[in-house]
């Protein structure tokens, strides 16, 4: 996950980034977010069996009727009301697990996994449809994993707002099944979940720092266990420049924030009034931020401005 390619064009602070307007730039992180959520919602139900146990407030999903390792979503949730409109459209069988706890047994298809899609974009917010909608046609995203993902919850989008009027309704379902089977089973059935794609987003854009790596992932064999996967952990913040200056403001300060912690415990906390009242900034090189700033002002803004005052002169010329 770590080598990913996901976000390779990244997501940079402030308005001369990517020349693109500054709602859609500040909406882009919470729009991929969103589209990953709900291909990953849909990846429970694209193959084999997922079996669905309803307790108080919650419903708890799991790949085996031991519930060894387990998904939990709030009933509120968006997925917690996705899961219900699904339950309302296709009767599930009840099957009981060795424990006597009767659960749902759902058998995954690839149209079922567009289904349960369907369902989450149901409930989403208008605003992060549009924004998934918006980043898709935008080309903003050029890295192909995060790009395929956004266009196809955004042709899920277009498909249940009915914007595929006079097609064979058979038409757009067959397709997204296709792209259903291909971008489901490469990302999310390759061991790395939406956290770890948002986080190699994030950390090329140079909102993370790290802290450290441990075994997430051990096997027994015969009386030992070995390591079989490593995790690297970061702190993210939602910028660039809160990013610089925590890692510049933190070693002037006498308290627990100058130490990140550790990859098993990171202290990812922000500071407190006191604490940031205590900064001097005078101390902190921003330089980096800066580049972010100023990265595409000769290729946007100044053909901006020579744009208007031609057309400033061109109002004023007599005829």
């Amino acid at each position: 996950c770590c080598d990913s390619k996901l976000a390779k064009e990244k997501v940079y602070d402030s308005t001369g980034s990517t020349g693109v307007n500054f709602t859609l730039l500040k909406n882009a992180v919470a729009a991929i977010r969103a589209a990953y959520d709900i291909a990953y919602f849909g990846s429970w139900f694209l193959s084999g069996t997922t079996y669905i146990y309803a307790a108080e407030g919650v419903f708890i999903l799991s790949r085996d009727l031991s519930f060894g390792s387990v998904w939990v979503i709030d009933k509120a949730s968006t997925a917690g009301q996705a899961l219900q409109d699904l339950f309302s459209k296709f009767g599930f069988p009840m099957v009981e697990t060795p424990d006597g706890l009767s659960v749902l047994a759902v058998s995954g298809s690839s149209e079922l996994a567009l289904e349960a899609m369907g369902s989450y974009v149901q409930f989403l917010d208008n605003s992060i449809k549009m924004a998934i909608v918006h980043l898709a046609l935008s080309g903003l995203v050029k890295d192909p994993l995060a790009a395929s993902v956004l266009h196809l919850v955004a042709d899920i989008i277009f498909w249940k707002m009915g914007f595929f009027i006079g097609m064979p309704t058979w038409v757009f379902p067959v397709t997204l099944i296709l792209d259903v089977i291909g971008i489901l089973m490469v990302i999310f059935m390759g061991g790395c979940d939406k956290e770890d794609h948002m986080t190699v987003m994030l950390r090329e854009s140079g909102y993370c720092h790290y802290v450290g790596s441990r075994c997430i992932k051990k096997v027994k064999i015969g009386f030992t266990k070995i390591c079989v996967q490593k995790g690297k952990f970061y702190c993210c913040f939602n910028s660039k420049l809160a990013r610089i200056i925590h890692e510049q403001g933190r070693p002037q300060l006498n308290t627990d924030i100058r130490n990140w912690g550790s990859a098993k415990h990171p202290n990812c906390r922000g500071f407190t009034p006191e604490e940031f009242a205590s900064l001097d900034f005078d101390k902190i090189d921003l330089s980096e931020y800066f580049e972010d700033i100023t990265r595409n002002v000769a290729k946007d803004i100044e053909p901006n401005v020579l744009q208007f005052f031609n057309d400033t002169i061109q109002t004023r010329v007599p005829k």
